[in-house]
Formats: structure tokens, C-alpha cells, sequence
């Protein structure tokens, strides 16, 4: 992991909880998302068609050290629904972005992306400095 990187944490409010991505979301978020065209449309990877495709673009977040993966949990039903990110951002301190984000279509048009953009921007104001 980079110098400009958090350690992993959860992240919670009345809507959604943030979570270490795992490969034990891979099931709920397939169902979410995986295969859809539109849902992928500006990711940087191809909609992935089986469950063992979306494991491997996990894997990838999870592994590398530029980014910190968080699966993306409905508090009211507790199924992962999407994932976001913080990235790191070289040449930048004390700078992260907030990306590689999708969601299922089932949360389009709700409080979702909202509230998980409120989580990550007060951690990284209020807590990361």
C-alpha cells in the first residue's frame, strides 16, 4: 500500500455500510450488477458475464496498492449493491480520489451514491486530515 493510502476501515450511516471489499461479496454484487452493459458503461473494464470474471476486477482492487476497495451494503437489507473506491493520487499529498464506483441498477435515482459519498468525503476530511 502507498504512503497516500488509508488503512482499510468500515464506514457506516443510515443508508449504506462501507466495508473492506471481499471475495464473499462477489455473490451479491453478480446479482446487483454483473453483465450489464449499462451499468459497466464508463467503467474501465467490460461488463463481466460470470461471477468468477467480477472476482478477478475485485481481486485486482483488493490486490494492488493503489487502491482501497469498499463493497457497498444496503443497511436495510444487507446485500452489497456496489463498490467504491479511494485511489491514491501520485505526486499528490495528503490527496485521494473516490472512484472505480458502480451500483446495480436497483439503487440508481437513491440516497445510495449520496451516502457513500458523505461516508468517504468526512473520512478523508475529518479523520485522514
Amino acid at each position: 500500500m502507498t504512503a497516500n493510502l488509508p488503512s482499510p476501515v468500515v464506514l457506516e450511516n443510515d443508508v449504506v455500510r462501507l466495508e473492506p471489499l471481499t471475495m464473499e461479496h462477489i455473490p451479491d454484487l453478480f446479482l446487483a450488477g454483473g453483465g450489464d452493459e449499462e451499468v459497466w458503461r464508463w467503467m474501465p473494464a467490460k461488463p463481466p458475464q460470470a461471477e468468477s470474471e467480477l472476482a478477478g476486477l475485485a481481486q485486482g482492487l483488493i490486490s494492488d496498492d493503489k487502491h482501497i476497495p469498499f463493497a457497498v451494503v444496503l443497511r436495510s437489507s444487507g446485500l452489497a449493491v456496489g463498490w467504491t473506491t479511494y485511489g491514491d493520487v501520485p505526486g499528490f499529498e495528503k490527496s485521494i480520489e473516490i472512484g472505480w464506483t458502480w451500483y446495480g441498477r436497483t439503487v440508481w435515482r437513491t440516497a445510495v451514491n449520496t451516502a457513500c459519498k458523505v461516508l468517504l468525503i468526512d473520512h478523508a476530511f475529518d479523520k485522514l486530515g
